[in-house]
């Protein structure tokens, strides 16, 4: 009997590591595009915009996905409007640098993406000196809380500790998110060669690892 019940608890074990190690496997081949969507009404623009502003589509659909998840009616407590929340006088600031001539009416999402990939644009050659790892947590973290904010960081050698927790959580998102866009959406995003640039966290690159992690981080607060 004891053989039996071991065999039993055996076989039960088994089947147990065998049901996650296929879960892992198979939910982000399945629902990935449910964590990290990519809208088909989309995808189309941000390429089309990346290639017209110089921004890496990877990084741009992740920035769109942390500010707004794709909503383009979205709305923040500061002010900030639409897909790529961007605040009106920055809009304005943006319209008039890339002489952009049309309504400024960000919950429209051609106008959001537009302005949205122009600011990027301008941080990216502000901050071109700097190597591409350190250039992008450089725009981010302009865009996120200002330019005073990214200048002053780069002035103090980039050292994280000089950024407040929510800027420096905002960088590490969005650096993370761009792997993930560039490993889930390579043909929509018309990415032909990886970014070599070292994501925040996880360090793998496997994308059922970064799928998890995000999933894991999204909905128990465990440190993303």
């Amino acid at each position: 009997m004891k053989k039996q019940s071991k065999l039993k608890l055996a076989v039960v074990i088994i089947s147990f590591i065998l049901l996650l190690f296929s879960g892992y496997l198979l939910v982000p081949t399945f629902f990935g595009d449910t964590v990290y969507p990519l809208p088909k009404e989309y995808a189309p623009k941000i390429v089309e915009l990346s290639d017209k502003y110089d921004v890496p589509p990877a990084f741009f659909a992740a920035l769109i996905f942390a500010e707004s998840g794709f909503h383009a009616t979205s709305r923040s407590s500061a002010g900030a409007v639409g897909l790529t929340q961007m605040m009106p006088s920055t809009a304005r600031y943006t319209a008039q640098v890339v002489n952009y001539t049309g309504k400024i009416d960000l919950t429209n999402p051609d106008v959001s993406l537009e302005l949205g990939a122009a600011h990027l644009s301008i941080l990216f050659k502000e901050y071109n000196t700097l190597n591409s790892y350190d250039q992008r947590r450089a725009v981010l973290a302009s865009y996120n809380a200002g330019g005073g904010v990214g200048d002053a960081w780069v002035e103090s050698g980039l050292r994280s500790k000089f950024l407040s927790r929510g800027v420096e959580g905002y960088v590490n998102k969005i650096m993370f998110l761009e792997r993930v866009y560039e490993q889930a959406y390579a043909d929509e995003l018309g990415i032909t060669e990886k970014v070599s640039i070292q994501a925040a966290k996880p360090n793998e690159s496997d994308w059922r690892s970064n799928f998890w992690y995000y999933a894991l981080s999204r909905n128990f607060k465990l440190g993303l």
